[in-house]
């Protein structure tokens, strides 16, 4: 590498470093590839505008948990996703790689491919923890949802995760948005957390407003007092994020609210010094604030899911 080029290396990456500082980013989260098995209403397909088959090369994942593991909380923590990152060839190097330089890894997946070979093959290549997205456990909203017809298939594949991953290492991600019927899904999701053993973490709708999620956020919190009473509230911080444990049945049922979904908190995450600077058109519609750093399968990073102008590609810091 001439001269020039390493300047621009280090200038780039000084740039970088000073956003994840800056927007007080406490993770990574990098989607293997943007192929699915499903196609959701509400997929942001981790701010990939388009579909590709691009991919990144063992040795530059390597690179980037070099790279970034001293930017984060330790241990450095990383999520995989997608698309659906089962359907990525490479995800079981991709662990080894991360396990290596001593991040904790975990998975979102849609459970559709999550067949217990692979949730044993998972768990003995190193992953830490999993997450299941799953919208709705009735069999025609699960189909308007997801577009394809897999309900019964991901059912069968949640019943025998507990052999290999065990509470509090898994989660449903509920994804919740205006046309959800709380009467038919609350109690669904509780005897799914309470039969297997789940944490049930809701996550709001990208497109919703920051009102309009914390609406949603009240109502489904006083529903659950109604069907179950007081909670027993845990409070612990991880990753930067303080996160609220609701124990409902003599803490049979679990529900998991992050800091993400109050007012207070999301002040805070939007008036970093970063976002704070913010044009007001987009705060209004950002309920995340500062998340994550994310990688895209094409080799783009990106700080935040709602602009364009703070992303870098890959090749600018890695040769």
């Amino acid at each position: 590498m001439n001269n020039d080029k390493k300047i621009q290396f280090i200038e780039r990456l000084s740039i970088i470093k000073r956003e994840i500082k800056n927007m007080e980013l406490p993770y990574l989260r990098v989607s293997l590839t943007d192929t699915c098995n499903a196609n959701c209403v509400f997929c942001h397909n981790e701010g990939q505008r388009k579909r590709n088959n691009d991919s990144i090369s063992l040795q530059k994942y390597s690179e980037v948990a070099k790279l970034f593991a001293p930017f984060f909380t330790s241990p450095p923590y990383v999520v995989l996703t997608g698309g659906e990152p089962l359907l990525a060839d490479n995800l079981y190097e991709v662990i080894k790689v991360f396990k290596s330089r001593n991040y904790k890894v975990g998975l979102t997946t849609n459970g559709i491919a999550l067949d217990e070979s692979k949730q044993k093959l998972l768990i003995d290549t190193g992953l830490d923890t999993i997450n299941i997205s799953l919208n709705s456990l009735n069999e025609e909203k699960y189909k308007d949802f997801y577009r394809v017809d897999k309900l019964s298939v991901v059912k069968d594949n949640l019943k025998t995760l507990d052999k290999y991953f065990k509470y509090p290492n898994k989660k449903i991600n509920w994804i919740v948005t205006k046309e959800i019927d709380f009467d038919e899904e609350i109690p669904n999701l509780c005897e799914l957390s309470k039969d297997f053993k789940f944490i049930i973490s809701p996550l709001f709708d990208i497109n919703l407003e920051e009102k309009e999620a914390l609406q949603l956020l009240d109502k489904l919190k006083i529903k659950l007092e109604i069907l179950y009473g007081k909670p027993n509230i845990r409070k612990i911080t991880e990753h930067k994020r303080h996160k609220e444990y609701s124990e409902f049945d003599n803490g049979d049922i679990v529900w998991e609210f992050d800091n993400l979904r109050t007012i207070e908190n999301s002040f805070s995450l939007k008036n970093n010094n970063y976002c704070k600077d913010c044009p007001e058109d987009i705060k209004k519609t950002c309920y995340e604030g500062a998340y994550a750093l994310r990688l895209s399968a094409k080799g783009t990073f990106r700080p935040c899911l709602n602009r364009e102008d703070n992303s870098f590609k890959i090749n600018e810091i890695i040769q």
